[in-house]
């Protein structure tokens, strides 16, 4: 038996979903909750395997139930329904790992499949634990005007939102957008909700998503310096830059394996591939969407195209693996008119992507990158 809580302040929506799931399937017990302060009840006084909340409500809203949740139940996979929706903002929630949410009205069969899916693969691909940029998604989307508190191990921020529009942001003495990229790259925080912006003055001009992305970048291009800086070597070895924004014309930068031998650079590794009769472009993209080095043989790249177009694309094909239930994802090709794309895993965090033409020989080509990816996840990785 599965109990799903259902929390949503139309009581005879919330009942006839009940009425419905319940005679779908026996082996469903669904309880109902008007707010989040019942759900929160719910939750602590009996057994819930999945929550299916609404986002605005009286007394405590799903804002509130979804900041509870981050905090007491990351276990539990929740689906979110929104009476606000477009493709615009599928893309992006996507593009932050949430795939589970619903478009009021609902179609039945998608809930029962969603929920079938939830279950079945636990909380992977629904809202596991929601990350604080998921969470900042979704008060854009609900155009919620609120004031979050943000607790992250001994940091506290402050993010303040006006009808969905971020205002402000504040960190010790720090505001403004700077205050909003510290805050938007911390891990495993704790989020609370006040529905009162507690600003007037707007002082952030970036629109939510750019601020999200170039958080993500700045904590990336972080990390990387951190582990370049402690590789034993001398002074010098390393030639560092800074990442381009708009095309990719990147210094290689060398790695010295255990042995002292010199490996071959990420671009040394690309341009390997872009030799091969009929390949046009390599290049491996962040799972941010921002591209890490790149070759064309026709010159320089459009870095903010190529980036999103493969960070959608391979987002898009794992979200198809996972619905058809084929496993794990590790190579993806798209064949169109006048070329292909194919598209292969590195690691956890980035992607190569290859752009042919259509009558490229490909089982030559998969044969390239299978002897290239573990170099690649090495230099990279």
């Amino acid at each position: 038996m599965k109990n799903i809580l259902i929390v949503d302040d139309e009581k005879s929506f919330a009942a006839s979903l009940a009425e419905g799931l319940s005679a779908y399937d026996q082996n469903m017990k669904v309880l109902t909750a008007e707010n989040g302060k019942v759900a929160i009840h719910c939750l602590e006084t009996g057994k819930v395997d999945i929550v299916l909340t609404d986002l605005k409500m009286p007394e405590m809203d799903g804002f509130g139930l979804l900041a509870y949740l981050n905090r007491n139940h990351q276990d539990i996979p929740v689906l979110v329904m929104t009476a606000f929706s477009n493709l615009e903002m599928e893309k992006t929630l996507s593009d932050f790992g949430v795939h589970q949410y619903l478009e009021k009205p609902l179609d039945f069969n998608t809930l029962v499949e969603k929920i079938y899916t939830a279950l079945s693969q636990g909380n992977e691909g629904f809202i596991k634990g929601i990350s604080l940029a998921t969470f900042l998604q979704f008060v854009e989307l609900e155009k919620n005007t609120c004031t979050i508190r943000i607790h992250s191990k001994d940091r506290l921020g402050f993010l303040y939102f006006t009808n969905g529009d971020v205002m402000d942001a504040e960190f010790g003495t720090s505001h403004g957008l700077e205050a909003a990229l510290e805050i938007i790259s911390w891990d495993e925080t704790d989020i609370r909700i006040d529905n009162v912006c507690k600003v007037k003055e707007k002082r952030i001009a970036e629109s939510l998503t750019h601020i999200i992305l170039e958080s993500f970048r700045l904590k990336d291009e972080q990390q990387r310096n951190t582990t370049t800086e402690a590789l034993p070597l001398d002074a010098g070895s390393v030639e560092s830059k800074e990442p381009e924004r708009v095309t990719v014309d990147v210094s290689p930068v060398e790695h010295i394996t255990e042995g002292g031998t010199k490996m071959a650079t990420t671009n040394e590794l690309l341009q390997e591939l872009v030799k091969i009769s009929g390949v046009k472009t390599a290049v491996v993209v962040g799972r941010d969407g921002f591209v890490i080095d790149g070759v064309s043989s026709g010159g320089q790249l459009d870095t903010e195209t190529v980036g999103a177009v493969i960070s959608a694309g391979i987002g898009s094909s794992e979200v198809m693996g996972r619905e058809l239930n084929v496993g794990k994802m590790h190579q993806g090709m798209m064949e169109y008119a006048d070329g292909l794309i194919m598209m292969s895993l590195i690691g956890a965090d980035a992607i190569l992507a290859i752009v042919a033409d259509a009558e490229v020989n490909l089982g030559y080509v998969r044969l390239q990158i299978k002897r290239r990816l573990p170099e690649l996840e090495k230099v990279i990785c």
